[in-house]
């Protein structure tokens, strides 16, 4: 919780709320009805906590609350693309040191297979049902991606529940099913490939205000524009850099590239530069290929070659 001496930063637009909290810029921050304290972060208020920071991993929750609500949850999504993300019914406790041994574990498992169990029982019931073996997967790899986050660490408690009978029933009815689904998601995302390249576009353009990415698209892959305005440039995650700044970022970029195994010091917008390399820039949670910031570099006239 957050201390009495601690100020909370205000930030104009909640992309940059959740972009702070996901590098921890500051201790507490808040944008409109959207706020962090710490590692966790919230919508609304503290009844409805949205993810967690744990190191280089964060526990993001699975429940929904509202259309609004929904948005929050994009934006922390995007904001934490570079972090082993786990969903989870419950979060951890506010301050909760997390373990294998944390009561939100347990909380989770016992949640999970207890709906695992159910629908299982009714698909055996009424095996029409395919939507039940769709959700039964989900949930397995759920419950599987929260036990693999605590690998050697994990309680004899917790091994025990990962063996019960209900789980392998659930595990053999979904195997005959992931052939099928693999043949139906090759055909899908080759179709989603096309849908967002067209989106790319007309998010360039000015047409539609966000570019949301899905399976099999990077989460992590940026694209750039320039502002209405032209006194800024718009990442595809939200994220706003004034001119100047851009500009003395460019000029840094120009300086290493071809320069290998640097370990840089440079920020911009408080957020620090991992990778600069001949196909695309890391900084935080975008990875920009240089081609787009070549793209950017020639509409502002700031060089006449590219990088």
């Amino acid at each position: 919780m957050r201390n009495q001496d601690q100020k909370t930063r205000n930030y104009s637009d909640q992309a940059s709320c959740a972009h702070a909290w996901a590098h921890q810029l500051t201790p507490c921050g808040k944008a409109s009805n959207f706020f962090f304290d710490g590692a966790s972060i919230y919508s609304y208020g503290r009844h409805f906590p949205i993810a967690t920071l744990d190191g280089n991993r964060a526990f993001f929750t699975t429940r929904n609350y509202s259309v609004s609500t929904s948005a929050h949850k994009s934006l922390v999504r995007s904001a934490i693309s570079d972090k082993e993300i786990i969903y989870v019914q419950f979060l951890p406790v506010s301050d909760e040191k997390i373990t294998s041994e944390s009561p939100f574990i347990k909380k989770n498992v016992d949640f999970w297979i207890e709906s695992i169990t159910s629908e299982v029982r009714n698909f055996l019931e009424k095996p029409k049902k395919t939507l039940l073996l769709k959700s039964i997967d989900e949930q397995i790899y759920l419950l599987q991606s929260l036990v693999r986050a605590f690998s050697g660490d994990a309680s004899q408690d917790l091994i025990t529940l990962l063996e019960s009978p209900v789980l392998k029933q659930a595990a053999e009815l979904i195997t005959s099913r992931h052939a099928l689904k693999e043949i139906r998601d090759r055909k899908r995302n080759a179709s989603r490939l096309v849908t967002f390249e067209k989106s790319v576009l007309e998010w360039e353009n000015g047409i539609i205000g966000t570019l949301k990415t899905t399976h099999p698209i990077d989460p992590n892959l940026s694209y750039l524009r320039l502002g209405s305005a032209k006194d800024h440039i718009e990442t595809s995650k939200g994220i706003k850099v004034p001119l100047q700044e851009a500009r003395y970022f460019w000029m840094y970029i120009c300086q290493m590239m071809g320069i290998t195994g640097m370990k840089h010091t440079f920020r911009i917008l408080n957020f620090q530069v991992q990778e600069i390399n001949p196909e695309f820039i890391r900084v935080g949670c975008h990875t920009i290929p240089v081609l787009q910031i070549n793209k950017i570099a020639r509409q502002l006239e700031w060089i006449s070659t590219q990088v």
